[in-house]
């Protein structure tokens, strides 16, 4: 239901993860017409890329800080040996 900005918000973020999406299509296609796939393509394409995206630099970015992290432990475990 696209009725208040919140539950069209929690739409939207239904359909970017592409949880029970075609639920709320067919409602969609139901209650206002064949000319809203549009909306919905853009979202899921979109959406989904981005958000995939965005998850996935997330991860390299830390595990590239943690990989820093250590190899600057291991370098000063190095000269605290010598």
């Amino acid at each position: 239901s696209f009725d208040t900005f919140g539950w069209a918000f929690l739409s939207a973020f239904r359909l970017m993860t592409q949880d029970y999406w075609e639920n709320l299509y067919q409602l969609v296609l139901r209650s206002a017409g064949s000319w809203h796939v549009l909306f919905f393509v853009v979202i899921i394409f979109l959406g989904s890329f981005y958000l995939v995206n965005l998850i996935l630099a997330i991860v390299a970015m830390s595990y590239d800080e943690l990989q820093k992290k250590a190899e600057e432990e291991e370098q000063a475990e190095e000269e605290a040996l010598r």
